[in-house]
Order: structure tokens, then C-alpha cells, then sequence
């Protein structure tokens, strides 16, 4: 979600801090995340974590398959060329160049787009996007997705992110972006209010902050590249909101403090 559905550039500074990096990628589960940050944190040591998510983090089905101890020697400057002959495929890196030849092409304007801005992040295209119909209403193929036992590992994970930002003394935001008003309103209600219930238990637990940005008329089918990712002007819009958010939370939190 944090890959497409936010605006890194524009987060106010003051608030989220001076050096952004997203460091998302495609089907990131939750327990991915977790990985992510044990193995970065001691490395940028950052003042705070903005976790962009949406139900599909707690879902069984992403799952990656990372070597974290491959990934950790990448980051720490370990040679590239080593690093990229301990897992040669020559079938699997000839595809990859070739794929990745064709849609440099597309730029911005396709869902497998790679074309980074200075933060990390890729925000599509607002009006040449290709949509793909059967991405614009997957909602509607999803009905069984949620798998009660991959939920509470991604739950689980979710539990160590919260408790290692505090360790660390990380400030902790995560940020539900919105899906189509459609989805919203007609797919897994209950359950995405469960979870959300529970996100925000145990994010408030360990003192950080959660902000829920359901989609409604705010966020019309314009902004939406499918029923889950933003383009561009989505993005932006998602950004400025949270942001604006954010600060009234923290206006009310200073207020609490200083009552008691």
C-alpha cells in the first residue's frame, strides 16, 4: 500500500520528519514488514514508521519468500555482483530485463510501474492509466480471502512492529488508505471492522497513532486505479488528509497531557 497510495514527497517535515524512505514493495504482508524493520531500523535508525496498510497486509495470500539474510548484506553495501550470483537464474533475469525493457516504456501508466521518485515511492498516472477490469472490481472475487490463521500471524507481527518502535523510541503512525466507496460499502464489512478494532487496540497499546481513511464520496473512482491502489492525485489527496488528521490527533493528545 505504501508503495502507491501515499505521496512521500509532500508529508509535512515538521511532522513526519526531514529524510523520507519508503522502503515498501509489492505483496507485503504485514510479517513482512516486521522483517523490513528489525533488519533497517538499526541501520537509519529512524525517528518514526508511517505504515501505510489495508486488510490484504493480514492475508494469507502474499507471501514472498524473502532471504532476510541475503536482503540484510545487500543494504549493509555487500558487492552487488556478489549478491546477484549467489541467486542467479538465467531464465528468471533475462525475463526480468526483457519485462522490464517493455514497461519503462509504459511509465507511470501501468500497474507493474517501477519508476521511483527521490523518496521511493511510485505514484501512477491521474489520467492515462490502464486500467484492468478485472483489478477495478477484484473486490468481488475476494469473498473468502481472509484465512483466520494467517490473520493472526500477520496480528502477531503486527504486535512486534508496534513493541520495537517503542523500544527504539520510533514514533509509530499507521494509516489505513482508502479502497472504492463500492468495496467499502458491500465487501467483508464486519470483518474489516474487526480487524480494524483490533489494529487499533494494539497500535494505541504501544502508543502510537492509528488513523482509519475509509473510502467514501471523498475519494471517488477518479482517484483510484483499482479497487485498492491510488493514482497520483489519489495519493496526494490520501497525504494532505492524514497529515491534517494527524495533526488534530496530536492537538488533542497535548491536551489530554496537559489535563491530567
Amino acid at each position: 500500500m505504501a508503495l502507491n497510495n501515499i505521496d512521500a514527497k509532500i508529508l509535512p517535515r515538521e511532522q513526519f520528519g526531514k529524510h523520507v524512505a519508503n522502503v515498501a514493495s509489492w505483496g507485503m504482508s504485514m510479517h513482512d514488514s516486521e522483517k523490513m524493520l528489525k533488519t533497517i531500523a538499526p541501520l537509519c535508525k529512524p525517528d518514526a514508521i508511517i505504515l501505510v496498510t489495508n486488510y490484504m497486509d493480514f492475508n494469507a495470500a502474499w507471501s514472498k519468500d524473502i532471504d532476510w539474510a541475503l536482503f540484510s548484506e545487500f543494504i549493509r553495501q555487500s558487492p552487488y555482483l556478489l549478491t546477484y550470483l549467489r541467486v542467479f537464474d538465467l531464465g528468471h533475469f533475462t525475463s526480468e530485463i526483457k519485462s522490464g525493457r517493455k514497461n519503462r516504456k509504459h511509465g507511470k501508466r501501468i500497474y507493474q510501474s517501477l519508476v521511483f521518485d527521490e523518496t521511493g515511492t511510485v505514484n501512477f498516472d491521474c489520467r492515462n492509466f490502464k486500467i484492468d477490469p478485472r483489478r477495478w472490481d477484484g473486490h468481488k472475487s475476494r469473498e473468502q480471502e481472509f484465512n483466520a490463521h494467517q490473520r493472526a500471524e500477520n496480528i502477531q507481527a503486527l504486535h512486534q512492529i508496534a513493541e520495537t518502535a517503542k523500544q527504539m523510541n520510533i514514533r509509530l503512525y499507521v494509516f489505513t488508505s482508502p479502497i472504492r466507496y463500492e468495496a467499502e460499502t458491500g465487501f467483508l464489512v464486519d470483518t474489516r471492522k474487526n480487524l480494524w478494532d483490533e489494529v487499533n487496540t494494539i497500535v494505541s497499546k504501544y502508543d502510537g497513532v492509528f488513523l482509519q481513511v475509509p473510502g467514501s464520496s471523498e475519494f471517488g473512482d477518479e482517484l483510484f486505479v483499482d479497487f485498492a491502489h491510488l493514482n497520483g492525485c489519489g495519493a496526494e489527496k490520501f497525504t494532505r488528509h492524514i497529515a491534517k488528521e494527524w495533526s488534530g490527533i496530536e492537538k488533542s493528545r497535548k491536551a489530554l497531557r496537559a489535563g491530567s
